[in-house]
């Protein structure tokens, strides 16, 4: 899939605390997208999606309405990243397959202080250098067990959309 002119969305559920993180993650990643939209309740419509929020052990979001499957489906991203840290029973539980709401997800379990940010500056320019997110993800984090990235925050990455690249 290629995604031309890639827009960023940012969701925040957690109040004034979501918005510190979430302006220092859009100052970083602004360069490399044509457009950045803020979604208050509902989920901008845009390409890749940084979501801000708590959620609770049964998968809900706190302070929303609806569900993590219902957000990647009102976005239209293709590209979602949980970018505040959650336990992992909890993105279980709200990373269900429901039949629609389907992104390349990522679920971060620590953001490791800057290699958040400085992480994702890094998969989203070689998506622009026309590389898939998935090799690209390989490339900078790659799956050997046992190997510490100690330059990357800690997530889960389903890969749930397949071959994405930015043009």
């Amino acid at each position: 899939m290629k995604i031309p002119s890639p827009r960023l969305g940012v969701l925040n559920f957690k109040g004034a605390a979501g918005e510190i993180i979430a302006a220092g993650d859009t100052a970083a990643l602004a360069p490399l997208f044509v457009s950045i939209d803020h979604g208050e309740a509902a989920p901008p419509r845009c390409d890749v999606l940084l979501l801000y929020c708590d959620i609770m052990s049964d998968g809900r979001i706190s302070n929303c309405h609806i569900g993590l499957r219902e957000i990647i489906r009102d976005s239209g991203a293709c590209v979602v990243i949980v970018a505040t840290e959650n336990p992992s029973e909890s993105y279980i539980a709200a990373g269900k397959q429901t039949g629609y709401g389907r992104a390349n997800l990522v679920l971060t379990l620590q953001r490791n202080g800057i290699s958040f940010t400085s992480f994702f500056q890094r998969l989203f320019t070689e998506m622009r250098k026309g590389v898939s997110m998935p090799v690209a993800w390989v490339k900078l984090a790659p799956q050997v067990p046992g190997h510490e990235h100690s330059d990357c925050p800690s997530t889960i990455f389903a890969c749930e959309a397949g071959q994405i690249v930015f043009t």
